[in-house]
């Protein structure tokens, strides 16, 4: 299997249903819903995605500068072995 994407059926009164579901390393999203009862959905699905874009770019931000503390502490304790040799 390559993909998966949730699905939840509407029913019981309920205008927008929303499944989030992980599988091998990835996050797959869905949105199911009554366009009587919301016809804006889209919204809602743009808003989402804008929201994981940022998530995303803080989340790659924030793991670069994790690494490169991590290489500077390295080679700053390379160098200080070095010294100390």
């Amino acid at each position: 299997m390559i993909a998966s994407y949730p699905q939840v059926p509407t029913g019981y009164e309920l205008g927008v249903n929303c499944a989030v579901q992980s599988y091998d390393g990835k996050l797959f999203g869905g949105f199911t819903a009554d366009a009587n009862v919301v016809p804006d959905v889209g919204k809602l699905r743009d808003l989402t995605l804008t929201a994981f874009r940022e998530l995303t770019r803080v989340v790659a931000a924030r793991t670069r500068s994790r690494k490169a503390g991590a290489e500077r502490a390295r080679s700053g304790q390379a160098r200080s072995g070095q010294a100390a040799a």
